[in-house]
């Protein structure tokens, strides 16, 4: 002889089936030992049967109560609604491209007014791990998600989980140009403010910036600066460049004056006697140096009268400025940039959708 159940507990109070579907329901006495023969009941056997095993099945649409009870009158109460079986599975998604170790909750769409389980695997679990339907990115490379029904109805995703890309940035401010007659510049805050903007947020992919910063730099500086800030760089990665300098609309991309498509100022770099070899940071050399870097690249140039991209790269004044010539300068100026220095042919790379070219 044991102890009478002070409680009988159910393992949910609520369910959903669909008809024909079959859910047993778990039994918990409270009291150690208590034991107790268990009745099961059905409000409605029409809408949910249940045997002396606490197996439920769906028999038709609606809903009705399923009522456990122990010999000495301890009850608990299970709500059943039954669903018509659906008669087509699709989801929220038709495809999945993720980074490792992502997380997307994928929702089932059944045929309207249908109902029951839903159960979701992985062809790999090295690639994606699942949990009800809620699917995690493991591992590199691909794998089919398939979501069925209980009545055998099935929709497959292909899941592609790919690299977490890094987000590297660089951040350049030239504030100093000795024996030039140019004024300086505050290019050491504005590389601060950068660098406080880009700590305070995170890339898409939820990672941090790594933020490389330095002033006045000479071209080729600049050049070994973008070499070494975005070294490792790879496909899917992000690079951003950042300088804050003058800009002289004078010299084009080959260093004649008067043609008006412009440089950029850096440090003098006093190995050369002429002031524009000493000073200029060319669009054509930018570009090209930039272009080695895998991955999207981001260009942001802070200048004041850089080159002819702040007109419109045809020799006009800042009064003749138009928003629409200087988005046409914009690109003329980096796809131009790139011609003689890049391979035969190539002229175009740096207006394509993997760069982003801001001034």
């Amino acid at each position: 002889v044991r102890k009478a159940p002070k409680k009988i507990v159910l393992s949910a109070k609520k369910l959903e089936l669909g008809v024909g579907e079959a859910a047993a329901l778990g039994v918990t006495l409270t009291a150690a030992d208590a034991v107790s023969a268990i009745t099961f009941v059905s409000s409605n056997p029409g809408v949910v049967s249940v045997d002396g095993s606490g197996v439920l099945v769906g028999q038709g649409p609606g809903s009705a109560t399923v009522t456990a009870s122990t010999y000495n009158g301890k009850k608990a109460k299970c709500k059943v609604t039954v669903k018509a079986a659906p008669t087509y599975i699709t989801a929220d998604v038709g495809a999945l491209s993720m980074w490792n170790g992502r997380v997307y909750k994928i929702e089932p769409i059944l045929s309207p007014g249908s109902g029951g389980s839903v159960y979701c695997e992985s062809s790999d679990g090295g690639v994606v791990a699942v949990e009800g339907t809620s699917v995690r990115a493991v591992g590199l490379g691909s794998a089919t998600v398939t979501l069925s029904t209980y009545n055998g109805l099935t929709a497959r995703i292909p899941v592609t989980v790919s690299r977490t890309p890094v987000y590297r940035a660089l951040l350049i401010g030239e504030e100093s140009f000795p024996e030039s007659g140019m004024s300086s510049l505050p290019g050491k805050k504005d590389v601060a403010l950068m660098n406080k903007m880009l700590s305070s947020v995170k890339g898409p992919a939820g990672e941090n910036w790594h933020i490389t910063t330095a002033t006045d730099l000479t071209a080729v500086q600049i050049h070994e600066a973008i070499r070494s800030a975005f070294a490792g760089a790879e496909a899917g990665d992000v690079s951003l460049f950042y300088i804050s300098t003058h800009g002289d609309e004078e010299y084009d991309i080959d260093g004649r004056y008067g043609s008006y498509a412009g440089c950029l100022m850096a440090y003098p770099d006093y190995r050369y006697s002429q002031w524009y070899d000493r000073y200029s940071l060319t669009l054509g050399r930018l570009a090209s140096w930039l272009y080695e870097v895998p991955g999207q690249v981001v260009v942001l140039i802070d200048s004041c009268g850089s080159g002819a991209a702040i007109y419109n790269a045809k020799g006009a004044s800042a009064a003749g400025f138009t928003p629409v010539g200087f988005d046409e300068a914009v690109v003329k100026a980096f796809s131009e940039a790139d011609k003689g220095v890049l391979a035969p042919g190539v002229g175009t790379d740096m207006t394509t959708d993997e760069y982003g070219v801001n001034f």
